[in-house]
């Protein structure tokens, strides 16, 4: 059954002035003392690797602070386009699109960059194993892999390269002559805002003791495409890396959503026909939101959030610079 769904618009705005506090570049947070996106008078784009969810999932957990008791809650978003599935072909434009709007925004602020027919003819790239699996499915969300120009996964996050793979990378990035970069990103198509407030309290006479708990759930789905770090894991993400010939490793995530300003969605209804909630979950199910719009307005809004990533990115390179 669905339901036309209503945003919780306090909650929506409370989250929209949180991401809006920190320029887009400050939410690209460098895991070390920046040197190399400090000093890139050349880069290779040697991958683009996203991730475009099409469910997305938020848990949390809500604790009384009294008594210690516990409970969970979860909220699901779906992504469905009314004129048909977006394909790999869809996802491959948008990612193509950002490949080629980011090689001309690195170039129009004195960047250098690398052809990519010069990266793919290396010894590193041909030597690289491809991967098949495109669709995962982890932890509730199901996403999309796509790499730009259809490339190969030379880095796949986690680590930086290590023993004589990373004598290899070196060896690349002497060969291309330029810092290498190998982006992971994730496209969400919303902002799932989640939480539970949980209370107990015991009263008590002489022939009776009564415990009363209560359960506050709130929550809003916010249709805004947002660029986000993959997580491969429980806080592990998937992170994006600088490398150079020199074997140094910089390694980035995004801190703070970075969302796009296109209002693509045509509505959001509540789906209960998507509820997976059994009678022994921990967590208590809301009602799953169906984000529905076309394919035409999801790849404008995905390409131009995807554009805003590689605006914070030479942004972030050059404030990094002026230091």
């Amino acid at each position: 059954m669905k339901k036309k769904f209503t945003l919780i618009a306090a909650l929506v705005l409370i989250c929209n002035l949180i991401f809006a506090q920190s320029s887009d570049a400050d939410k690209i947070q460098i895991l070390s003392k920046p040197k190399l996106i400090a000093k890139l008078p050349k880069l290779a784009i040697s991958q683009i690797t996203i991730k475009y969810k099409l469910v997305s999932t938020a848990k949390t957990i809500g604790k009384d602070k009294r008594t210690g008791v516990v409970a969970g809650a979860k909220l699901s978003a779906y992504l469905e386009t009314t004129d048909g599935a977006l394909t790999n072909d869809d996802f491959q434009e948008i990612t193509d699109d950002f490949y080629t709007y980011f090689q001309n925004r690195l170039k129009s602020n004195n960047i250098q960059t690398v052809d990519w027919s010069t990266i793919t003819a290396t010894d590193f790239y041909q030597n690289q194993e491809d991967r098949e699996d495109k669709k995962s499915n982890r932890n509730e969300n199901v996403w999309v892999a796509v790499t730009a120009n259809n490339g190969k996964e030379l880095y796949r996050g986690g680590l930086a390269f290590t023993f004589g793979k990373a004598k290899r990378a070196a060896k690349f990035c002497e060969d291309l002559g330029a810092t290498a970069g190998f982006f992971n990103l994730t496209v969400d198509f919303a902002d799932l805002l989640l939480d539970l407030e949980v209370n107990q309290s015991k009263s008590e006479t002489m022939f009776t003791s009564t415990t009363t708990r209560s359960k506050k759930y709130t929550w809003a789905v916010n249709p805004i495409i947002n660029i986000d770090s993959p997580l491969n894991g429980l806080n592990q993400y998937d992170y994006t890396m600088l490398t150079n010939e020199k074997l140094l490793a910089e390694m980035s995530i995004v801190s703070q959503p970075i969302q796009g300003s296109i209002k693509y969605a045509d509505s959001a209804v509540e789906d209960s026909s998507k509820l997976k909630n059994s009678l022994f979950a921990f967590r208590k199910e809301m009602q799953p939101v169906v984000v529905l719009t076309t394919k035409a307005k999801y790849k404008a809004a995905a390409k131009e959030a995807l554009q805003k990533y590689a605006d914070a990115f030479v942004a972030k390179a050059q404030q990094l610079k002026k230091n």
